[in-house]
């Protein structure tokens, strides 16, 4: 079973994703249905910043209430030590003193399990970006023991999605999306409700940029998914990063 999750795992990852939210949410239904994972809480932090950006579930705020947090501060501090330093904000001292202190890499791409969490922190090299991945099991820690065979397979594959989606200069144009949905079959609305849930939008969100009342929002939405094969966002996600190869 370890083996056929593993393989669908790498072609969900393989697949030509067009923005980090669809990645995120097509991993987290994979898991929650192959896994038994309850939640998934992905976000990542700019290194240039110190800036966090939530993608699945959680406030950046609520980071703090975990045990993970400390570790991910020492983290996003040691990445940031040779930016600070070249802008004059760190000083050669402080950098030693972190470094004899502790180990501030240990969590990086090696999964770490505090109480029903099992997390890793997955550097973006090339754009200064730490992605924070964290997996909510059931109260049962076997549960969450039992997936750090899978993750340790998995997170390879996983950190080189991240940097291939991270790298991307852009999300693929609006106009190239819509196309390729009208081809599926799709009306201009259905297309254009499909484009803004792979933009991550809400279906409320969509309403107010359409300027349509939320159950037509969702009538369209499940006349689209049929249209696509599809029974829910994530799949759509996926079947339409299939279209735009």
């Amino acid at each position: 079973m370890l083996q056929e999750l593993i393989v669908e795992a790498v072609e969900l990852l393989q697949l030509r994703w067009t923005n980090q939210l669809a990645l995120s949410l097509a991993v987290e239904e994979m898991l929650k249905a192959r896994l038994g994972v309850i939640q998934v809480l992905m976000g990542y932090t700019d290194l240039k910043t110190g800036a966090r950006q939530k993608l699945l579930h959680e406030e950046p705020e609520d980071l703090e209430c975990h045990e993970f947090y400390p570790s991910v501060k020492r983290c996003i501090a040691a990445l940031r030590f040779p930016l600070q330093l070249v802008s004059g904000d760190a000083s050669l001292s402080g950098l030693r003193e972190s470094w004899e202190s502790s180990n501030p890499f240990e969590m990086l791409l090696r999964p770490a399990i505090r109480g029903n969490r099992l997390g890793v922190l997955i550097p973006i090299w090339k754009c200064d970006a730490l992605v924070d991945f964290f997996l909510v099991f059931p109260s049962d820690k076997r549960d969450a023991i039992q997936g750090i065979e899978f993750m340790n397979r998995f997170l390879p594959y996983f950190g080189a999605a991240c940097n291939r989606i991270w790298m991307q200069p852009s999300d693929v144009s609006e106009q190239l999306t819509l196309r390729r949905l009208r081809e599926k079959g799709l009306t201009p609305k259905e297309s254009e409700i499909i484009f803004w849930k792979m933009k991550g939008k809400t279906n409320s969100e969509i309403a107010a940029i359409l300027r349509l009342n939320l159950q037509t929002i969702k009538n369209y939405s499940s006349r689209a998914y049929r249209k696509l094969g599809v029974q829910n966002r994530s799949a759509a996600f996926a079947e339409v990063s299939k279209i735009l190869r």
